[in-house]
């Protein structure tokens, strides 16, 4: 859902946008692992910058404007490496599974959906994450 609220007697619109994707309870970390699966180029799909960008970008402003200020850094990345695993079943089971070379560069050209599928690459870059994430929440 977009709004658009215009307010005549101020020079500029506003514009608000609210996702109604993945609407219920539960924690904020999804939307971050949802964003980067689907929305990242493959360049950026490395542990050194998901966890920056994860870390910089998504985690701070969310302490800014939570009313939890004390969600520690740590807790929220365990959270959102659960997620991102939790995500990556949902592409396995759901979307991968019935896909076929033919599907993937018709996506690729449609540039509908998300990059997960709409590069082979792309796809091997979440897998590698993946890994990772299971290691690390198997060592915690």
């Amino acid at each position: 859902m977009i709004r658009l609220c215009t307010n005549r007697d101020a020079a500029e619109s506003e514009v608000y946008v609210i996702d109604w994707q993945w609407a219920g309870q539960g924690t904020g970390a999804i939307d971050a692992a949802y964003f980067l699966c689907t929305s990242c180029s493959i360049d950026l799909l490395t542990l050194r910058n998901v966890k920056h960008m994860v870390k910089k970008a998504y985690h701070s402003t969310l302490l800014r404007f939570a009313t939890n200020a004390d969600y520690k850094f740590k807790l929220f990345w365990q959270q959102f490496m659960l997620c991102w695993v939790d995500f990556f079943v949902y592409c396995v089971t759901s979307k991968w599974s019935t896909m076929t070379p033919k599907t993937v560069q018709e996506y690729a050209e449609k540039s509908k959906d998300g990059l997960h599928l709409r590069s082979l690459p792309h796809m091997q870059a979440m897998i590698d994450l993946t890994y990772v994430f299971l290691n690390e929440l198997d060592a915690a």
